[in-house]
């Protein structure tokens, strides 16, 4: 767009004199011919530059300059006096009321056009070097923390917030690091990856994990990377601090998945028995009326305790600190009740017999609540059936140590499996994988990403991958790597 210039003069032959100039040069001009005008000018447009006459009735350019530079709206708008006075005072006079330059009358052609594209270019440079200072300010005071790598993923710049966030602070040779060398050891990098890995893509989103201890709460920060365009190949990355979001998110995916599971059977026993006292003609000895009652009262109080379990592990963030912490038992056990429970046809488990000479007075305990084991075993093995093409899978559940602070849980079913391209986004919020087949199945897509965040929240980490030890079909295994307390 081009420049816009206000041309200042009480004299109409030197406002056509000034248009007959600037014009052919693509200058976009508004002529005033009094020091009233100007400021009428100034109320409807900001103009880039003002050639203001000096010598004028009424209101003179020195009065004019003075008031432009005392309003905030206007005060930096480079001003050029046009004027006859080519003594020292007068200069002096101008440069204290605000001028940016002088052009002394009569003027040539060629100073003008000079003096006007040199002073619209420093204004340029002035306006961008604000505009910079303003951006520079509110990325070193924002919230939300920025941060600049080089192509190789090393760290040129972070902000005050992202230092903070990252554990930059102390270290003082943090610039020219890789970024995963700083993170490792402080946080889980989640989905697992490496940086040779996703460098090749134009943006990326990571989750940065530090998992609770007994001294401080998990925190999880999201972290956005684009890559910059220009010719320094590098990336920006946009951190932010998710952990109310996602510990509210999850804690509404786990309620939901409890009440389903947990309800469903005392809730479905209580119903039964009030539909049978409704019952039309039928008459109930006094012994019958009280066994019905028995059992009704048994059904609410199992509901009743159900919801008092639920409130109670929705109180802490679903990880092992709160009370009732997971055993690596709790596994088969919950699995069985499952099994049950489920239109599984088949549940093969087998548990490595260096977990199974654990001593039972001291059982070893996962770094998960119980509630948190069951919703995910809850979420893979309703998974299965929901995928299964007659809904009757065959399960393998398998623990396996993989060091003394690691246990192994592989779950594996027979249904149609996952392609490649897609296992990895299926630990995703919303990512509904069958969608991919037919449609049919029901279901935010929230299970298996809830099953995520609640092994990460706890520091494990888990994957899928095809097959399984069932033949004739493709087959889906889940591997989840539960860290021990």
């Amino acid at each position: 767009m081009s420049p816009t210039i206000l041309i200042v003069d009480d004299q109409r032959t030197s406002l056509s004199t000034l248009e007959a100039l600037l014009s052919p040069e693509g200058y976009q001009l508004f002529p005033a011919s009094s020091g009233a005008a100007v400021f009428e000018v100034l109320e409807q447009m900001i103009p880039e530059l003002i050639l203001l006459d000096v010598m004028m009735p009424g209101m003179d350019g020195y009065e004019v300059c003075q008031r432009i530079r005392t309003d905030k709206r206007w005060r930096d708008i480079p001003v050029i006096f046009i004027t006859g006075l080519d003594d020292f005072k007068a200069r002096l006079q101008g440069l204290e009321v605000g001028a940016d330059d002088f052009i002394s009358k009569p003027f040539q052609a060629v100073e003008l056009l000079a003096r006007v594209r040199n002073t619209l270019k420093l204004n340029h440079y002035r306006r961008q070097l604000g505009e910079r200072q303003k951006f520079e300010w509110a990325v070193m005071n924002s919230d939300d923390g920025f941060v600049l790598l080089d192509g190789d993923g090393r760290l040129q710049f972070a902000n005050p917030t992202a230092r903070h966030y990252l554990d930059l602070a102390g270290d003082e040779a943090w610039q020219g690091k890789a970024l995963f060398d700083c993170c490792q050891g402080r946080f889980l990098i989640r989905p697992e990856t490496t940086w040779q890995e996703i460098s090749n893509q134009d943006s990326f989103i990571l989750s940065l994990i530090r998992p609770e201890t007994s001294l401080s709460k998990e925190l999880w920060l999201r972290l956005s990377a684009q890559r910059m365009q220009g010719p320094e190949v590098g990336w920006l990355l946009h951190c932010r601090d998710v952990t109310v979001q996602q510990l509210e998110r999850r804690q509404q995916a786990v309620f939901a998945t409890l009440i389903q599971h947990k309800m469903r059977t005392p809730m479905n026993g209580l119903l039964m028995s009030l539909a049978m006292l409704g019952l039309d003609g039928r008459d109930f000895t006094p012994e019958e009326s009280a066994e019905m009652v028995a059992i009704m009262k048994e059904r609410a109080t199992c509901v009743h305790r159900q919801l008092e379990n639920i409130f109670s592990y929705l109180e802490f963030t679903g990880s092992y600190q709160g009370p009732d912490p997971a055993t690596v038992a709790d596994i088969s056990l919950i699995a069985r009740q499952l099994y049950s429970e489920l239109s599984v046809a088949e549940l093969q488990l087998s548990v490595a017999d260096a977990l199974t000479e654990a001593r039972p007075e001291a059982p070893q305990k996962l770094a998960l609540r119980r509630t948190s084991l069951e919703v995910i075993l809850m979420e893979l093995m309703e998974n299965s059936v929901k995928f299964h093409p007659q809904h009757q899978p065959r399960l393998a559940v398998e623990i396996t140590p993989v060091s003394d602070k690691q246990v192994r849980l592989s779950v594996s079913d027979d249904g149609p499996g996952i392609p490649s391209e897609l296992r990895a986004r299926i630990w995703e919020p919303f990512v509904q994988v069958e969608k991919y087949f037919t449609g049919q199945v029901p279901g935010l897509g929230l299970g298996l990403a809830t099953v995520a965040e609640l092994v990460w929240a706890a520091g494990g980490n888990c994957r899928a991958q095809s097959g399984s030890p069932f033949s004739g079909q493709a087959g889906l295994t889940i591997v989840l790597d539960l860290p021990l307390q």
